[in-house]
């Protein structure tokens, strides 16, 4: 599983993720599974299938954001040049 990386390094899960997760869950703690037990379990049930990486486009009100940080960014790297 691989999650989406949000500009702030947050991992961004789907409900299909979360959903994988407790199915691990489930066969790993209750019908005793080891993990690689399970991911096989997974496969041939076709649940988990080889992960590509999803594009994230933030909203807009999170772009204005990542904007706005990166410009104070720059000031404060001029400021620590300037002492």
């Amino acid at each position: 599983m691989r999650p989406l990386r949000l500009a702030s390094g947050h991992r961004r899960y789907t409900q299909k993720d979360l959903e994988t997760v407790n199915e691990i869950k489930d066969l790993v703690l209750l019908k005793g599974y080891s993990l690689r037990g399970a991911r096989k379990v997974l496969y041939t049930r076709g649940k988990a299938k080889p992960e590509k990486k999803q594009s994230f486009v933030p909203p807009a009100s999170d772009v204005k954001t990542a904007e706005l940080l990166d410009e104070i960014k720059k000031e404060l790297r001029q400021i620590m040049k300037d002492l």
